[in-house]
């Protein structure tokens, strides 16, 4: 605890401690100060090298915090921070609702670049990520990818289902006297193809909304239990919302822009919106 007080208050230029970190929030909320020469002029001509320092030591201080906070809230926590709708729908059960989302980028000169950022679906170029929520209203996210990828493809390589089968071994749930894991249950739109990599990883299970081909239709129970999924992850809009609400982010990735200082933006971010904005469900 006090290694981490100690960086906490390190200080990387002549700027006071409170100051470095004002300016380093202004410049992720990137509303009033939106380039590095306006932040070197407003604080006392500190040049851009020093602001650039400054970001980038604070943006490890963050990201140190989220490696070392579990990534998902515990079964019990989850379930006496929900609200009781969700209790309803899932007691006894584990959800946690994903989403894709995109952030925009510029057009790359290089060809290889280009193909790789390039989403046939948002038409544009751009990175990807997926976005999560459990029923408590904790939030995050994973490390960006090139928007070529595939959803289904993100869902099998990203790594976080591996994550997920980890948590679960460990917060073990007492039922009947024995500690027991509670699987995952993932709640997806229906462009995923996530059954089998999720059932792979600690047997977690799926829940989606049902799919037909064009020329068939739903009957009762699937029209029912489509429009229920669909209802639950109507949340996951206010989730992707709130993880873009940092102007930093919201105006995309520019030329010249750091690609691994923009990624630590990103999953810091919604990590640190958590403690900082109400809960989105």
């Amino acid at each position: 605890m006090q290694w981490r007080h100690k960086h906490m208050k390190q200080r990387q230029t002549s700027l006071t401690w409170y100051e470095e970190w004002f300016m380093v929030f202004e410049y992720v909320w990137n509303r009033s100060l939106t380039r590095l020469q306006d932040l070197s002029k407003a604080y006392g001509d500190v040049n851009k090298t020093d602001v650039l320092r400054i970001l980038d030591a604070k943006l490890d201080i963050c990201w140190n915090a989220r490696e070392n906070w579990p990534m998902f809230a515990s079964f019990e926590e989850d379930k006496a921070l929900q609200k009781k709708k969700w209790t309803s729908r899932y007691d006894g059960m584990r959800p946690v609702m994903w989403d894709m989302t995109n952030i925009s980028a510029y057009a790359f000169s290089n060809a290889d670049w280009q193909r790789l950022t390039y989403s046939s679906y948002y038409n544009e170029n751009c990175f990807k990520s997926g976005v999560f929520c459990q029923p408590c209203g904790w939030m995050g996210v994973v490390d960006l990818w090139t928007g070529g990828v595939s959803d289904s493809d993100f869902n099998r390589r990203a790594g976080y289902l591996q994550k997920q089968q980890r948590f679960q071994e460990n917060d073990l749930v007492e039922i009947d006297g024995e500690r027991r894991v509670i699987r995952f249950l993932n709640i997806y739109d229906k462009g995923y193809r996530a059954k089998m990599p999720a059932w792979q990883n600690g047997r977690q299970l799926v829940l989606q909304p049902d799919f037909k081909d064009s020329d068939k239709r739903f009957n009762r129970n699937q029209t029912i239990s489509s429009a229920s999924v669909a209802s639950d992850r109507g949340g996951n809009e206010r989730v992707v919302n709130v993880s873009k609400r940092a102007g930093l982010i919201s105006k995309g990735f520019q030329p010249n822009a750091d690609a691994i200082r923009f990624n630590k933006v990103w999953t810091t971010w919604s990590f640190q919106a958590n403690f900082m904005f109400d809960k989105v469900l």
